[in-house]
């Protein structure tokens, strides 16, 4: 998807771009960060969908599924260091998650190596 296609920026730029470059599920996932998942084919898209699916319940009147959890909870005094103590000041919310949960850290919603969570 895109506004101006490859002929208008050949005019304007002399670039020679291809649609797919320009605007297609790589572009957008790499470079814009607005897509976070692409499918080689209709196969795995309908895979990727089945997954995330998965994640919610089949009705408003259900909760979320639950998955089992096996692991022994500790006490991470390195959490204690994450959050800053003015609130003004950022922090990456991404590696509080890496830190509670190595799955967390393993699923990323991202298909591609930019991130975007």
């Amino acid at each position: 998807m895109f506004i101006a296609g490859p002929e208008v920026i050949k005019a304007a730029t002399g670039e020679v771009i291809s649609e797919e470059a320009l605007g297609g599920a790589a572009a957008h996932a790499a470079i814009a960060g607005n897509i976070h998942f692409v499918a080689q084919d209709e196969a795995e898209a309908v895979q990727l969908v089945k997954a995330l699916l998965s994640y919610l319940p089949q009705n408003n009147l259900e909760s979320p599924p639950e998955l089992p959890f096996n692991e022994q909870l500790v006490d991470d005094e390195a959490l204690d260091d994450f959050i800053p103590e003015d609130h003004r000041q950022a922090y990456d919310v991404k590696d509080v998650i890496a830190r509670w949960s190595i799955r967390a850290a393993s699923s990323r919603c991202s298909g591609s190596s930019r991130p975007t969570w």
